[in-house]
């Protein structure tokens, strides 16, 4: 079962914070930029103001025909520049910095001598009367003559200045209403934003709905799909569905191995059963019990070989790695007669002929001999059972494209060639009447064929005239590395089971 408790650092959360925070960001960036402009424009144009008083006092100054200089204003002017409401600071200076005049409002106090150095205005920002906050601006410049006067070229020093208190309610108001503007803005952003998220997103919902609902392996096979969704989820869903085919697919066969698997063990087990049943119904000789115990013994024997088999393939088919075949030097040759002597006794009791055709080149390859074993001991022993009696069974190995091909060869008149396909299915049988004989499980060849495919190799069966051939074909290099290196794909065989 899922877990029903949300999770704290959801998607949805991570990227609504995400987008707030860029937004606030943003916003911030955007005040703090305005700000700065506003604050340089304001400065500016009192800049401007300090540079038109300081003409305007320039033009006041003047070197009358007695030689002397004095200020020339307006009664009226005068009287608004010493304006107690709306005062105006300056002061005189002659070139050597002795004060000529200072402004009334200075009250004793002096202006920063700035400028001294030439026309040039310079700026700076300064204290005045009363601890207010000011800006001045100072410049040297040559006192006109007066109408009738000579030209005299006396130099002056002139500073003027003008409170900031204008200035600095302005910005703090423009901080006020930024605050206000940014705050609301970055609200509605965020509101906008969480909205969008969460219906962008609404997809991967009704895809959590789906998963929710949707059956692994049950009937009817429901897939995903999320019409209008982006584009970016459309592959996500498409190998979900697929997943979801191969995951049926895997419990389908799951199905149908155990289906198969529990059939097979049933005729085994029944018999063990039948047999002690029949023992246990009467007193009988210690040579009829012994006979019960070795056809109880031979039943066993099957039953262990079918759920070795059973193992085996569900192993390989599985692809676990759990050691036990190694990639060596096999003698075919050697393998052959060796797996054929396993069933030779067999084989010699029906009248069964062998005969053995390695070809030079193919006599040593690289290969797993445990499983290569497997697929010959199945093979012959399918040949020795299957073939009719008096007949022949022929194996053969050939060059076959760089790699070799194993041939088995026995007489098949009964066999439909448009079957031999079938053989590899598993738990296949042509013959329903060997299904009571001791060790044919109908998986043998089924093992061969997923044996070939581990090896890197393919098997395959034909039918020509009264004769079947099953070939299996190996590369020419196994897959899985050089001569002597464990196989990554390797299982462990199930060991021998004494009788």
């Amino acid at each position: 079962m899922l877990d029903a408790k949300p999770h704290r650092h959801t998607l949805r959360r991570r990227i609504t914070a995400t987008v707030c925070l860029c937004v606030l960001a943003l916003a911030l960036a955007s005040g703090a930029l305005g700000y700065a402009v506003f604050r340089w424009h304001l400065y500016d144009e009192l800049d401007h103001a300090l540079t038109d008083k300081l003409r305007f006092f320039e033009g006041a100054c003047v070197r009358k025909a007695d030689g002397r200089t004095a200020l020339v204003m307006p009664e009226t002017v005068w009287d608004s520049i010493n304006d107690r409401a709306d005062p105006e600071y300056f002061v005189y200076r002659l070139p050597s910095g002795r004060t000529f005049y200072r402004s009334r409002s200075l009250e004793g106090a002096d202006l920063p001598a700035l400028g001294m150095g030439g026309p040039a205005p310079a700026f700076a920002d300064v204290e005045l009367p009363g601890g207010e906050r000011g800006r001045c601006v100072g410049t040297m410049f040559t006192v006109p003559a007066a109408d009738g006067a000579p030209p005299s070229g006396a130099q002056m020093h002139l500073v003027v200045a003008h409170p900031q208190e204008h200035v600095r309610a302005a910005l703090g108001q423009y901080l006020r209403l930024a605050a206000l503007a940014i705050g609301s803005a970055t609200a509605l952003l965020m509101l906008a934003a969480a909205w969008a998220v969460r219906r962008n997103l609404h997809p991967l919902d009704e895809l959590t709905r789906q998963i929710d609902a949707t059956g692994v392996g049950g009937p009817g096979g429901r897939r995903f799909d999320l019409p209008g969704a982006p584009g970016e989820l459309a592959p996500v869903v498409g190998r979900l569905n697929l997943l979801m085919d191969r995951v049926d697919a895997a419990m389908r066969r799951e199905r149908e191995f155990t289906s198969d698997a529990a059939h097979e063990l049933r005729n085994p087990v029944a018999a063990i059963r039948t047999q002690l049943e029949l023992a246990l119904r009467r007193e009988r000789s210690p040579e009829d019990y012994r006979a019960t115990i070795r056809s109880v013994l031979e039943v066993d024997v099957q039953l262990g070989h079918l759920v070795d088999r059973l193992l085996l393939l569900a192993r390989l088919e599985s692809g676990e790695a759990a050691g036990g075949t190694e990639r060596e030097e096999v003698d075919l040759e050697a393998m052959a007669r060796a797996c054929w002597a396993e069933v030779a006794p067999a084989a010699e009791a029906r009248g069964l002929r062998w005969r053995i055709d390695v070809a030079p080149g193919s006599r040593r390859i690289v290969s797993a001999p445990a499983l290569l074993q497997i697929v010959l001991r199945n093979l012959f022993d399918n040949a020795a059972e299957y073939a009719p009696g008096g007949g022949e069974v022929a194996f053969s190995a050939t060059p076959d494209g760089g790699g070799v091909a194993l041939r088995v060869t026995n007489a098949a008149p009964d066999l439909d060639p448009e079957r031999a396909v079938g053989l590899f299915r598993r738990f296949h049988r042509e013959d329903p009447a060997h299904d009571a004989r001791p060790g044919h499980t109908g998986i043998g060849l089924s093992l061969c064929a997923k044996i070939a495919e581990v090896l890197g190799g393919r098997i395959d069966a034909a039918v020509e005239g009264d004769r079947l051939t099953v070939c299996l074909r190996l590369p020419p290099h196994p897959p899985g590395g050089e001569k002597g290196r464990a196989d990554s794909d390797s299982v462990q065989l199930p060991g021998p089971r004494s009788a």
